[in-house]
C-alpha cells in the first residue's frame, strides 16, 4: 500500500462472513450439522441469503441498513501477510436482539453445542450474552463456546459457564 496515493488491486470478492457465519460454513463443509444465526443489515440480507445457500441459516433483518464491512488486503498472491480494515458496527436494537434470542432458543432445542462468535457492537451489554445462554440452554446440556476478538470481549458474563466452555 502506498499511503496517500492510488493503489491498483486485483479483482475483489465479497462474501457473507463474520466469525459465526465462518464457523457454520467450515462445520458444514466438514460434514457436521450447523446452523448459522445472525442479524444482518437490511440492505445486505439478499446477498447473505444468496451466499449462504449451502449453509443452514436464519438471518434476522436489522433495519439499520447494511452489514458491517471488513476489507482484507492481501499483499501478493500466496503472501502470508493480510491487513484488515474493519468498520465499527452499529448498535443492536432491543427488537433485533430479542428476535435473535428467540431464534437461538428455538434452534438450540436440538443442539449439543452453542458457539457465540464475533465482535461486539457498540454499547453492547455483556449480560445479554448471559441471558442468551440461559434462554438457549434451558436443560443445562449445551456446551457453550465463545470465539473472542479483542480485549473488550474477554470478560465472562456472570451466568456463562466456567472453563473450559468459556475460553
Amino acid at each position: 500500500v502506498t499511503w496517500g496515493d492510488s493503489n491498483r488491486v486485483g479483482p475483489s470478492v465479497s462474501r457473507a462472513g463474520g466469525k459465526g457465519i465462518n464457523v457454520a460454513r467450515v462445520l458444514t463443509q466438514a460434514g457436521f450439522g450447523a446452523h448459522a444465526i445472525a442479524a444482518v443489515g437490511h440492505d445486505d440480507i439478499h446477498a447473505f441469503e444468496n451466499d449462504l445457500r449451502s449453509v443452514p441459516h436464519t438471518l434476522i433483518s436489522d433495519p439499520n441498513g447494511r452489514a458491517r464491512r471488513s476489507i482484507a488486503v492481501v499483499e501478493d498472491p500466496g503472501a502470508t501477510r493480510v491487513t484488515l480494515f474493519n468498520e465499527v458496527g452499529h448498535v443492536v436494537s432491543d427488537t433485533v436482539w430479542s428476535e435473535l434470542v428467540d431464534v437461538t432458543t428455538e434452534r438450540s432445542a436440538s443442539a449439543t453445542c452453542l458457539v457465540i462468535a464475533g465482535s461486539l457492537p457498540p454499547q453492547f451489554d455483556l449480560e445479554r450474552i448471559s441471558d442468551l445462554i440461559a434462554s438457549a440452554d434451558r436443560r443445562d446440556r449445551l456446551r457453550v463456546r465463545r470465539a473472542r476478538s479483542g480485549r473488550r470481549s474477554r470478560r465472562r458474563p456472570a451466568h456463562a459457564p466456567a472453563a473450559p466452555w468459556w475460553p
